[in-house]
Formats: structure tokens, sequence, C-alpha cells
């Protein structure tokens, strides 16, 4: 089964997971909400007062705290994990991740940080497909008093993937993303917001690299003091720049539930559901992933 099952997987399927799993190349990001909304420093999209969510988990201290390490796990199930279009086989796998990082804002509408990380991801029945990443990101948010409360940012980020057994490395990305998100709260425990973005990268193999265009939407909800919750939709146009021509249209939707006892510790539930349709067929499939995680981190 797993020779018939990568015959015909016409990519790797390894990249595709790295990137639904790897923290988000958007405006606002948020450590431990893998394959969910940018839920991460909402309210410094707003004001003070009226910024969905801040005073109650982000902005516990009001001494700067720039820098964060944190450690996560998660188990998933899916539904298709060789992400092809005939024959799909599910599986289970783990996602163990650590990582730190560092934020400073330099004046109150300009953000710089940084961050790496560094995950592996274990498959029950497909070892085949065991493999690790390592992420490093920077970037700079402006937030300019003209766009009324929209962030814009500039961020760069290097992606390396490595086979489980003898740590070979079988792909590299440079990315570039420029974006703008907008939030809108509706109280201190409602949020809406959306976005748009684009991201160029380039990477090695040359058929992997490609070019995304997306606009995103969510909605949040803090449904008690520890527990928040996060619908979000995100449409991404693929132009692969060495695939051939090669144009994908993926639509996601994610449901996330995350329980914080302690400003330390997070337990998370989420649902993901993704749609590929590509100008060639073979690189069309569906995809369903559910999981759950704990993740600690600090602040110091």
């Amino acid at each position: 089964m797993p020779a018939l099952l990568f015959a015909q997987t016409p990519v790797l399927p390894q990249v595709e997971q790295a990137r639904q799993f790897a923290p988000p190349l958007r405006t606002a990001d948020l450590q431990g909400q893998r394959n969910a909304p940018p839920t991460g420093d909402l309210g410094q999209a707003g004001t003070e007062d009226d910024s969905f969510g801040t005073q109650v988990f982000f902005k516990r201290d009001e001494r700067p705290q720039p820098f964060s390490a944190f450690a996560e796990i998660g188990a998933f199930v899916t539904n298709n994990v060789a992400l092809v279009k005939a024959d799909p086989q599910g599986d289970r796998f783990l996602v163990a991740t650590t990582g730190a990082g560092f934020t400073k804002r330099f004046a109150y509408d300009l953000r710089a940080d940084a961050t790496a990380r560094a995950a592996a991801y274990r498959y029950d029945k497909f070892s085949e497909l065991d493999f690790q990443s390592v992420d490093l990101a920077a970037g700079v948010a402006w937030t300019p008093p003209q766009l009324r409360g929209a962030e814009v940012q500039v961020r760069y980020t290097f992606t390396e993937l490595t086979t489980a057994k003898d740590t070979r490395e079988f792909y590299q990305n440079h990315a570039v993303l420029l974006g703008v998100q907008k939030v809108v709260p509706f109280s201190r425990a409602q949020s809406a917001y959306f976005g748009v973005s684009a991201q160029w990268s380039f990477a090695d193999p040359a058929p992997s690299g490609r070019d995304e265009y997306a606009v995103y939407a969510g909605y949040r909800a803090q449904l008690t003091r520890s527990i928040d919750a996060d619908l979000y939709y995100r449409y991404g146009r693929y132009v692969y720049r060495d695939g051939e021509g090669r144009q994908d249209d993926n639509q996601t939707v994610s449901l996330a539930i995350r329980y914080a006892p302690r400003p330390w510790v997070a337990f998370s539930a989420s649902g993901f559901y993704g749609v590929n349709r590509s100008n060639r067929r073979a690189f069309d499939y569906e995809v369903g992933n559910a999981g759950v995680g704990l993740q600690v981190s600090l602040r110091f």
C-alpha cells in the first residue's frame, strides 16, 4: 500500500503539511494555533480600551516582556495523508514543536519581531513521511493612523525540511510576505478580522516554489475567562513559478477551541478542512484534519 500511495503523489506531501502547521505568514500570529486563524496580538490593531481580548490573555503585565519560549505537542488524525485525489489514505500523526521569539515595539505604530522554531512530525502507518522542519522568521509591523487601526506587515521566512531517518535535507524555501489585516471588535468578548496577503517564495526543489495571493476572514469569541474559540476561512490563489503553468485555488476552513487555565499553559482542540483545485487535475485533493494539543510558554 505505501508504494501505491506514493506512486500517485505528484508532490511531496510533507511540504504541504509543513505549510499547514508552520506559524502562519500573516499579519498576526499566536503560537499554538496551528491550522487556525491568526489570533495573536489582535489588540495591537485597535484601541487600548476596545481591543478584543487583549486584557484577558495578551497583556498580563504592563512591563515589556520581549522574549518568549514555547514547547507544544499535538496529536492529529487525517483522512488524506498524502494529499492525493484518488484513493486517499488516512493516518494518525504527532507534531512536537519548540521555539523562541523576540518582539519589540519601537514606537506606538511600529513593531519588530523574530522567531526560531523546530518541529518533528511522526506518522503511525506511513512512517515514510516522517520529517523535521526548521523555521526562521523576522518581520516588521506598522499601524499607520491613516489606515484606522489596520496593520501592515512585511515578513521574511526561511524553512528547511529534513528526513527523519538520516536528517537529509529535501526541501528549502525563502519567502517574503506583504500583508494587511484589520480587526473589528464588537465587544471585549467578540471580534471579527479580515486581511489580504501576497507571498513570494523561492524553493529548492524549484517546482515546489509558488506565489500565494490570499484573502481571509475570521470570528473570535471569548467564551469564558480561560476559554476562547476561533472560526476561520481562507482563500488562496497559488501560482507556481516553475510548475509548467500550474495554478491552484485553495480554500480552507478551521475551528479551534483553546483552554488556558494558567498564563503559561494551554490546551486546544481543532478541526481543519481544505479543498485544492488545480488547472492540472492531478493536484486536486480534499483533506480533513482534527486533533488536540498542549502548549507551555513563557514570557520574560
